[in-house]
């Protein structure tokens, strides 16, 4: 414990500091707030619960939330105090979570819809997402502001914006989008919440019918790894190797997604010539995943020559099977007018919904903008508000919070 309050000194000092910049001293007393309030493990909760301070930001532990046993800086006023000050240096968690205390009361504030929403605003104009969510749920319903659809979606756009960008920086869609694996004969695949025994139980089982010889064991092992699903986390190396092994053994699913790790360099160096051939492969044994990674391919000329047309076959080919991915990808094409004759609004609005119906997020955002702005479309402001909120709802701050 020792460490910890050598910490919490740290922390105390640079978020008195006023010689430091504001946003710094906002940072530590956040910090220093949420370890007193015990709400998510921060910087000194980490090391309380034997956590690496190096495991990245305080949302990577959401999912190890302290007891007042484990946690000796417990003392939820102080955290309250700590809030209020970080908050009027800008801190945009802190605002958020002020914002929240103000709108139920929780840990003795007293309750004050008004200010909770102006602590809301100023969270959203320095980064919240959660701030944005709060104020288009709010704006959507008419909860304590005027019910504005117009308002209600610039929230839910910027919290939306920020979930795709988090999607294109990962590489990696949220697993609700996928298609749900069928290799789960006890669970019918990832559906559903399930306890941290249950995750235990099951990734238990897949090792051990993986040290058999269980190729489908191997390739859901995989895809756990990939996505960080059953309470593991993400590592797209180890991935890698679960899918190299499935994918020697011949496994179509195995190869494609080994050429998705290939192609963008996730977990593994970039393999372009390997990419290939394990699309190829997994192509050639009527894979609609390996399918449109040969559209890929063949529409950023890597590996082969650049080739739009081609690249649109290939995508109507895997989209004839009602792949997400490929839809998705035709109506990329005829919104930009690439490997098709014209751009066609119409068309593409018609695959993105297609893609969307599948849960692709990427597709739902496309939607999203279309239905705002009437391209395609007429303008359809409550149907750009669902989906913009359906996008922001898989967000990785979302995400965290909903674990458990």
């Amino acid at each position: 414990q020792s460490s910890v309050h050598a910490a919490r000194a740290a922390l105390f000092r640079i978020g008195t500091d006023e010689l430091l910049p504001a946003p710094i001293r906002g940072a530590a007393l956040t910090e220093l707030a949420l370890a007193h309030e015990n709400l998510l493990p921060s910087f000194v909760t980490r090391r309380a619960s034997g956590l690496s301070s190096g495991s990245g930001g305080w949302a990577d532990g959401a999912a190890f939330a302290l007891t007042s046993e484990a946690n000796p800086l417990l003392n939820r006023t102080r955290a309250v105090e700590l809030y209020r000050q970080a908050a009027l240096l800008g801190n945009a968690t802190a605002q958020f979570r002020l914002g929240t205390l103000q709108a139920s009361g929780a840990l003795g504030v007293e309750r004050d819809p008004v200010q909770a929403v102006l602590n809301y605003y100023f969270a959203a104009l320095n980064g919240s997402v959660e701030a944005a969510m709060a104020l288009g749920f709010r704006h959507s319903l008419g909860l304590g502001v005027p019910k504005d659809c117009q308002a209600a979606v610039i929230y839910y756009e910027l919290a939306a914006n920020q979930a795709v960008d988090e999607i294109e920086a990962d590489g990696v869609a949220p697993l609700v989008e996928r298609e749900w694996l069928s290799l789960d004969r006890k669970t019918r695949g990832y559906a559903g919440r399930s306890s941290r025994g249950e995750d235990e139980e099951v990734v238990d089982y897949y090792k051990h019918a993986a040290e058999k010889g269980d190729v489908s064991a191997i390739v859901a092992l995989g895809q756990i790894y990939f996505y960080g699903a059953r309470g593991v986390e993400r590592d797209h190396a180890r991935a890698a190797d679960f899918f190299r092994a499935a994918a020697a053994q011949g496994d179509p699913m195995a190869q494609a997604n080994l050429g998705h790790l290939l192609v963008k360099g996730m977990g593994v160096e970039q393999d372009i010539p390997g990419a290939l051939a394990n699309f190829s492969a997994a192509a050639e044994a009527g894979s609609p995943n390996g399918i449109n990674g040969l559209g890929y391919m063949h529409l950023y000329g890597l590996g082969v020559a650049r080739d739009a047309d081609q690249a649109r076959k290939y995508f109507s080919e895997a989209a004839e099977a009602n792949n997400a991915e490929a839809l998705y990808n035709l109506g990329a094409l005829y919104v930009s007018g690439v490997g098709v004759k014209r751009r066609n609004y119409p068309t593409a609005l018609n695959y993105f919904s297609m893609a969307a119906q599948k849960g692709h997020t990427l597709a739902m955002h496309k939607l999203a903008q279309m239905n705002l702005h009437g391209v395609g479309v007429l303008k359809n402001c409550d149907q750009a508000l669902n989906m913009f909120k359906a996008v922001a709802e898989r967000g990785r701050a979302v995400r965290l919070l909903s674990r458990g």
